[in-house]
């Protein structure tokens, strides 16, 4: 019995106290941070990313959005490649790794020069457990400031120890205070919690005088906060806690930041044992207090998307994991690591969603080279990235991004019609083009180095006609070819590619509101047709010559070799019996 507790002992000491365990889950975990960073680089340009890093590479200046200078710390490299005019594939991978980089060498300092190896691997385990949707949207002021907090954390021990630097102390508070304005929430909170851990031991003089400067600084920053950030924190704009406030939501919380549940659970139990009930209070009200005022201003944006209901219950994540590696000086142990691993995959699942939205958004810019017109807008009826993560408004940034790394042409602006208001739309002129969801501006303004826009107005990609009378030999010149893949699991829903190719003179065109149209699909097996009604997916765009989307299909229930034929259904009319089956191995 003594040698297995012994045994117990000597691996707690191993995996949690030795340091070179410390070192290789530190240089793990930045490892797999930078292979994420740059697996995902073209995908990390979504939400206000998409904006900054467009408005970079046209303007070739800093984009310092609000006047939150800790924005520029991860545009860096990305403004150092516009400026020497590299390619703009290589501009969106620095500027992921650039993001990374800042991480990377925050979590350096506190590993070697602060000698906080735990805190340096909160860094990402703060991000592990709390961001999905905007690890894509690498540019949000709150999360990149959260490394400075672990930072003051390790200032204010060693202001325990006599050994702080109040200069640089305070030098990094104010860099986190007019980095976001929710710091300025957040900072005094993270002082009172200090202040409740170790008022026994720090100098109740000296803390009072940092404190008291803390707050001027609070009050001095609110002179220069934007328009945007005063009318933000002024006015409330969701229906209220009782009417956000869903199960589902709670639910869905739960699932998808299982470690923030954990170590608030852990945390109190610690508490408790101690008999510091009064912190107890403290820490759970501030995390329950904040997440119903999150709750009821963005609440009714949940579960369309994460965003901004997952950025802004981040200052949450902050508190917890400061609470547990700071206040409570506690270090990270194997339920962690297993919640964390639980995480990633579930953020995988996350991402592999986002790959899916870039994947259709790709095809419909490869479409649009087709096209005459540079500024094209989809309706959000006939679009189907088999997926909705939010914020299409992003898409005109991105299209003129990503369409110009295909090198083909002219550069694309491509969107969802309802995504960009019709007052917005009214303003787009030949001559002009949208460089936001809230303001258009000239084609004289656009960099020409890197995108050849041309002057034309705005059109729809979806005209709607009267198809279904037009003679046979129309839809015998057209065809549906799946591109991939040629087996799948049976009884599920899949996503698959498909080329619409269209040998008429006349364009195959797409919209539903005169009449129905979508394409659909027959399952067959040893010449007998099984599935007859297979599911409907709009055509995204009129096909000129070909077209590449993503349709949804759902496989037959039981295993086998089967054929799909795909084909053209007028809703209530006719099937137009297109030619072609493809081979499918149903397992």
């Amino acid at each position: 019995m003594k040698n297995s507790q012994s045994i117990i002992k000597r691996a707690k000491n191993i995996l949690f106290e030795d340091k070179s365990y410390h070192s290789i889950l530190f240089y793990f975990l930045s490892i797999l941070s930078l292979v994420f960073s740059l697996i995902f680089a073209y995908e990390r340009i979504y939400g206000d990313a998409g904006y900054t890093i467009f408005t970079l590479i046209n303007s070739e200046h800093f984009v310092m959005i609000s006047s939150r200078p800790i924005s520029m710390v991860v545009e860096i490299l990305p403004l150092l490649m516009v400026k020497m005019g590299i390619s703009i594939d290589k501009i969106l991978l620095v500027f992921s790794f650039n993001e990374w980089l800042w991480y990377f060498l925050c979590a350096l300092i506190l590993f070697y020069f602060y000698k906080k190896p735990t805190y340096a691997i909160a860094i990402y385990l703060l991000h592990i457990f709390s961001l999905q949707w905007n690890w894509f949207n690498p540019v949000s002021e709150l999360i990149i400031a959260s490394p400075l907090v672990f930072m003051v954390g390790a200032e204010l021990h060693l202001l325990l120890q006599k050994k702080a630097s109040y200069w640089r102390l305070l030098l990094l508070i104010t860099l986190i205070l007019f980095s976001h304005p929710l710091y300025s929430v957040l900072v005094p909170w993270f002082l009172v919690l200090y202040y409740f851990a170790n008022k026994k031991d720090i100098k109740q003089i000296k803390f009072w005088t940092i404190s008291i400067i803390i707050l001027a600084i609070i009050v001095l920053h609110y002179f220069f906060l934007s328009g945007y950030d005063v009318d933000s924190a002024t006015h409330a704009h969701g229906p209220g806690i009782f009417k956000s406030l869903r199960l589902k939501l709670v639910l869905n919380y739960i699932t998808a930041f299982p470690g923030l549940i954990f170590l608030v659970a852990i945390s109190s139990y610690t508490l408790l044992k101690a008999s510091r009930k009064k912190e107890i209070f403290l820490f759970v009200f501030t995390c329950l207090g904040y997440f119903l005022l999150v709750v009821h201003t963005y609440g009714q944006d949940f579960p369309e998307t994460y965003e901004p209901y997952e950025r802004y219950l981040f200052p949450i994540a902050i508190i917890i994991v400061f609470y547990w590696f700071v206040i409570l000086q506690k270090s990270w142990n194997i339920f962690l690591l297993i919640i964390a691993a639980y995480n990633i995959f579930f953020f995988l699942s996350y991402a592999n969603k986002v790959q899916t939205r870039y994947r259709e958004f790709n095809y419909m810019l490869s479409n649009a080279q087709q096209w005459d017109q540079t500024k094209i807008y989809i309706r959000a009826e006939n679009y189907y990235p088999g997926v909705n993560i939010g914020h299409d408004w992003t898409m005109p940034n991105e299209s003129m991004i990503l369409s110009s790394m295909m090198k083909s042409g002219t550069t694309k602006q491509v969107w969802v019609k309802e995504a960009i208001s019709d007052d917005l739309l009214k303003q787009i002129g030949e001559n002009s083009i949208l460089a936001s969801p809230f303001y258009v501006f000239s084609n004289n303004e656009v960099n020409t180095h890197y995108f050849l826009v041309k002057n034309g107005l705005p059109v729809c990609a979806n005209t709607d006609s009267i198809q279904s009378t037009k003679p046979d030999s129309f839809f015998n010149n057209i065809s549906i070819e799946p591109l991939s893949p040629y087996a799948a699991r049976k009884n599920s829903e899949i996503l698959i590619p498909v080329k619409i190719t269209n040998r008429n003179g006349s364009p195959l065109y797409s919209g539903i509101r005169l009449e129905q149209i979508y394409i659909s699909y027959h399952w067959e097996k040893d010449g007998t047709i099984v599935t007859w009604d297979g599911l409907r997916t709009p055509i995204a765009m009129d096909v000129k010559r070909t077209s590449t989307q993503l349709i949804r299909i759902k496989t037959p229930e039981n295993s086998g070799v089967y054929y799909l034929i795909t084909d053209l259904i007028f809703e209530g009319k006719k099937w137009t019996n297109l030619s072609g089956k493809y081979y499918y191995n149903i397992d």
